[in-house]
């Protein structure tokens, strides 16, 4: 009689003894082999769901395809064949994952020769470049590698064939998709020198630079000077977080070093264009689908929870940049007394503030706006002809200034409030958080009451007394705060075209601040201040300044 505890270990034995049968055929060169055992369990991890992998299978027919999906499609985007290979692959894993319900099922493995062969016979094609070097590939790949010991000559022949429309080149993400493709044919290969040439590729395109990829300032371009955020530069980060575990203790390991560059876009790039689980709209790209916001949020919350794992000494770093909220609330105007607006409002109003969802709108000077907040009719095929041309249905809420049909000399003020409430707000109403000195074309300043803090816009060369008097050459936009003897100052050029400014303080005043040319006479302090170059251009300077 066996006691619990013989069982448990023989249990045991036998479970890493399947595993390993399922990576036998194991004639990987030893500097293969810990790439091969970090690929297996990437691809392996989580879970299969059994329900979907019995629906995938029994909708296959017996040619091998799915009847759902349009094999002839010519379809440049969201090209319909190949969910093919994504049903094939999500088969795969469910047969060789220890643990599945259809591990190693005779059956199962049938239809999946079966759905292989009808896509080898084929070779559909996209007319779009991307899906035969990058996008098939992606896919085709791992469902090879995974069934490597049960493949004939012929599928291998056929797959490598396909495989090999992926060659290292291009720049930004396609680089390391392209270079990601090509590992993995080349450990079918057991080609080493080739997936030493492409790991150092994709290892060349985490860097800052002005080319494609990320940008000095956090964002990340592809195809030129475009924003990239949510379509090429998440799936950068999904990528790269992928190839340093897959590389980590191989001969082809990332530079550990470069974990700072991916740290600092997604800290100083990628968490400011989420907002309550949505990414911004204008970083979506072209890929501004059906819950796209809500879906690319979700993703990189993923990646920065992965980040804690991979880079633990930042840890904390990614747990803050992946708190987001998401709240929803009722819409309250406050004019001479409080209201709540009903769910389907229009109405004219000159508030001192109003709350919504969290978010407060304090308005010092008053003003004439608009809000609505109705149920408004759209359709998603406006946006993309992919989708059917069906109305849908959603609450809006819209507030704006309203200055006539024929405006002269108008202006405006108001004031975001994050994270507001009503105490928050009723308090700036008696006691306004800053006071504005001008608002016009010319120059809009503000400076706190206490005389500490202050900020101003020039749109041309100007003066104001912002604390001290300061005097500027050039439009600019400056912050100046007052400490106990100090006089700290930050200055930008968003037009990011100047070489340098002038700023002309009242008081005498030293720095030891590098780039800084400063003299004094009658009284008044004259800085000259280089500004960034290149890539840094419009980049904020910090000065130092101590008062004599």
């Amino acid at each position: 009689m066996y006691s619990f505890k013989t069982i448990l270990i023989i249990f045991l034995i036998a479970a890493n003894a399947l595993l390993g049968k399922a990576q036998q055929n194991t004639n990987y060169p030893s500097e293969l082999k810990q790439l091969h055992e970090n690929i297996w369990t990437d691809f392996l991890k989580g879970s299969s769901d059994n329900d979907n992998i019995k629906k995938i299978s029994e909708q296959l027919n017996d040619q091998g395809a799915w009847p759902d999906i349009d094999y002839a499609s010519k379809q440049r985007g969201n090209w319909h064949p190949a969910g093919h290979l994504s049903k094939l692959q999500t088969l795969a894993k469910a047969w060789q994952r220890p643990g599945s319900l259809y591990y190693h099922d005779a059956a199962l493995l049938a239809k999946i020769h079966l759905a292989l062969n009808y896509w080898l016979k084929n070779d559909f094609q996209c007319p779009n470049w991307w899906y035969p070097q990058i996008g098939v590939p992606v896919s085709l790949a791992p469902t090879m590698i995974l069934l490597e010991n049960e493949l004939s000559k012929e599928q291998m022949a056929l797959g490598i064939k396909i495989l090999d429309r992926a060659k290292i080149g291009m720049t930004g993400q396609n680089k390391v998709w392209l270079s990601g493709n090509v590992i993995l044919k080349s450990l079918l290969l057991r080609d080493i020198e080739t997936i030493r040439k492409a790991s150092a590729s994709i290892q060349e395109e985490l860097k800052v630079s002005l080319e494609e990829g990320i940008q000095p300032d956090g964002s990340f371009h592809q195809h030129g000077p475009q924003i990239q955020f949510g379509n090429y530069g998440l799936a950068y980060v999904g990528d790269m977080i992928t190839w340093i575990k897959i590389l980590r203790n191989t001969p082809f390991s990332f530079d550990e070093s470069k974990m700072a560059i991916l740290r600092n876009y997604l800290i100083e790039g990628q968490q400011w264009i989420v907002w309550k689980n949505q990414m911004d709209v204008s970083a979506c790209g072209r890929q501004l689908f059906i819950d796209a916001q809500l879906n690319k949020a979700r993703s990189l919350s993923g990646f920065l929870r992965q980040m804690e794992t991979l880079d633990p000494a930042y840890a904390e770093l990614y747990k803050k940049a992946n708190q987001y909220e998401s709240l929803k609330g009722e819409v309250v105007v406050k004019e001479k007394s409080e209201k709540t607006l009903p769910a389907e409002s229009s109405v004219t109003i000159n508030p001192r503030w109003i709350l919504h969802d969290n978010t407060g709108y304090f308005f010092p000077e008053g003003g004439t706006l608009k809000l609505e907040t109705a149920t408004v009719t759209g359709s998603w095929n406006q946006v993309a002809l992919m989708y059917k041309n069906e109305s849908i249905l959603a609450s809006i809420f819209k507030l704006w200034f309203d200055h006539g049909t024929k405006p002269d000399n108008q202006k405006y003020a108001y004031c975001l409030v994050p994270a507001a409430t009503k105490a928050i707000l009723s308090q700036m109403e008696k006691s306004p958080s800053f006071t504005i000195l001008k608002n016009d074309t010319t120059l809009q300043a503000v400076v706190t009451p206490d005389a500490t803090l202050g900020g101003a816009i020039f749109y041309k060369a100007g003066k104001i007394k912002l604390l001290s008097s300061i005097e500027v050459d050039k439009p600019c936009i400056v912050m100046v705060e007052k400490e106990k003897g100090a006089l700290k100052i930050s200055l930008s050029d968003p037009t990011q075209k100047l070489d340098q400014i002038k700023l002309t303080l009242n008081g005498k005043y030293k720095t030891k601040d590098s780039g800084i040319s400063l003299k004094t006479e009658k009284g008044k302090s004259m800085l000259v201040v280089s500004l960034p170059k290149g890539g840094e251009a419009g980049k904020t300077v910090f000065l130092n300044l101590d008062i004599l």
